[in-house]
């Protein structure tokens, strides 16, 4: 009786794994895979899907952080641009009294204590500027090299006549020894 119980305890054991084998085997059969295989895939989809949202919002923040920052850097540059044009205006001022031109008329202010912003590369010439252009006289030699780079990047010598304040013949005088030796 003894060998009984070892014997009966293998027979529990291999009657269990037969079991199990089986029902592994039933399982497997009833399985359907491509059900499987899409619910997998849509699973892995989202997470992906998910992913990028994270991403996406990432990158909007970032970029409204950029544009934040690129507003604040804008708006100290024209705070900047601001103070030059009241400092070119000033000191356009401290050089016409030196010159002892009379002094410029006041420019039109969009409000109190601003001035308004940009170069003022087309106002009228002063009246020295008026009586030098009367004269044709030489010009000097930073008016010249300016002459140049002007005239390579573009501007027809009506321009450079009037942006110099000076006549159209003594601009083509100082341009046409620089075109033969370009020739």
């Amino acid at each position: 009786m003894s060998h009984l119980v070892p014997l009966g305890i293998l027979f529990l054991v291999t009657a269990w794994l037969l079991g199990r084998g089986w029902r592994r085997g039933r399982d497997s059969a009833r399985r359907d895979l491509p059900t499987e295989v899409r619910s997998e895939l849509r699973a892995r989809e989202t997470s992906e899907a998910a992913h990028v949202r994270k991403m996406e919002i990432r990158l909007h923040d970032y970029g409204r952080e950029i544009e934040a920052r690129a507003q604040t850097r804008l708006a100290a540059l024209d705070r900047l641009v601001r103070e030059a044009d009241r400092e070119i205006v000033r000191l356009t001022r401290l050089l016409e009294l030196r010159r002892g031109d009379a002094p410029p008329a006041a420019a039109p202010r969009s409000a109190p204590g601003r001035e308004a912003s940009g170069p003022d590369i087309l106002a009228l010439p002063s009246a020295a500027a008026r009586d030098r252009a009367a004269e044709p006289e030489a010009l000097t030699a930073a008016e010249r090299q300016m002459l140049l780079h002007l005239e390579e990047a573009g501007y027809s010598p009506a321009e450079l006549a009037r942006l110099l304040a000076r006549p159209l013949p003594a601009i083509h005088a100082a341009l046409a020894p620089e075109r033969r030796d370009a020739a």
